[in-house]
């Protein structure tokens, strides 16, 4: 009996997703040591990095505590793709394949990813929650990463805790400013994750977390401004929530504007809080998985 399409592609996407990454890792340590590559000797160090990246995405997997195979195999391949770079990384990073004293240290900190998933990860119809669960947790890996190699002198956790705090709060801040339903599920959150990260690995051992946070703004605010720029000039509408409890004034005003705007056709309202559809001009963020 032949390998099922769905079989080989599960080596496939094992290939893809592990061995490429690890033996990458592996052509790094060796170029930086000047010796001559050794293939016994990388075939080995790859049979062990395979090892503990199984056993690695094997306990982060039981913790998800799902229930059905079906669902547990969509999952355990997200899972492969998060936990391949802290592997990859730590070799590189240290050169040499992690201890199960490591292996318990990212366990740990998946713990508090695996946490902040839950509780942001809806449950409706439109998929299985620990599906959206791994997508969160592979969206927040490269903070995971970037805290191995340089945690700042702090505790890890402790820093987790605090980094993704402040994403969480900057999405929602940037998300009802450009009129963005769910940071989350729009996609929002991951892109700036991204953002982060980059600014995050620019950092000194001992810089202290403010001043990432300083430059991190920053450049938010310069994405921000820009896209609110080119959607204005594309004539897309943000639809920002509307002020409960509002002042009498302030309505009053809203509708003064609203009068002129039917009076004089060659003068644009300034008032852009109309819905504009279904349409999101940030959607795009959201593609991938």
């Amino acid at each position: 009996m032949g390998i099922s399409r769905h079989d080989k592609q599960a080596l496939a996407d094992l290939f893809i997703h592990m061995g490429v990454p690890l033996v990458q890792s592996i052509q790094t340590v060796n170029s930086w040591s000047g010796e001559e590559e050794n293939s016994s000797e990388t075939a080995k160090n790859l049979s062990k990095l395979l090892t503990v990246s199984v056993d690695l995405a094997t306990k982060i997997t039981k913790k998800m505590e799902i229930r059905d195979s079906y669902t547990l195999e969509n999952v355990r391949g997200k899972v492969i793709r998060i936990v391949t770079p802290l592997i990859a990384d730590h070799y590189v990073t240290g050169g040499n394949v992690p201890t199960e004293s490591d292996i318990e240290s990212m366990v740990d900190l998946f713990d508090v990813l695996i946490s902040f998933a839950k509780s942001v990860s809806p449950t409706d119809e439109k998929g299985s929650k620990p599906v959206k669960i791994a997508s969160m947790i592979e969206a927040c890996e490269p903070i995971l990463s970037a805290i191995q190699e340089n945690n700042l002198g702090q505790n890890p956790k402790t820093l987790f805790d605090t980094i993704i705090a402040g994403i969480v709060t900057r999405s929602k801040d940037i998300a009802t400013k450009l009129g963005i339903d769910n940071p989350i599920e729009d996609g929002l959150f991951k892109s700036i994750v991204v953002i982060f990260v980059s600014e995050y690995k620019k950092a000194k051992k001992s810089e202290d977390i403010d001043t990432i946070w300083k430059k991190y703004d920053e450049k938010l605010a310069i994405i921000q401004g820009l896209t609110a720029y080119v959607g204005e000039k594309a004539d897309i509408k943000i639809d920002k929530p509307k002020k409960e409890n509002a002042p009498v004034t302030e309505t009053k005003k809203v509708e003064t504007k609203t009068e002129d705007k039917k009076d004089a056709d060659d003068k644009k309202s300034d008032d852009d809080e109309e819905d504009d559809g279904d349409f999101n001009p940030m959607a795009f963020f959201g593609s991938g998985g």
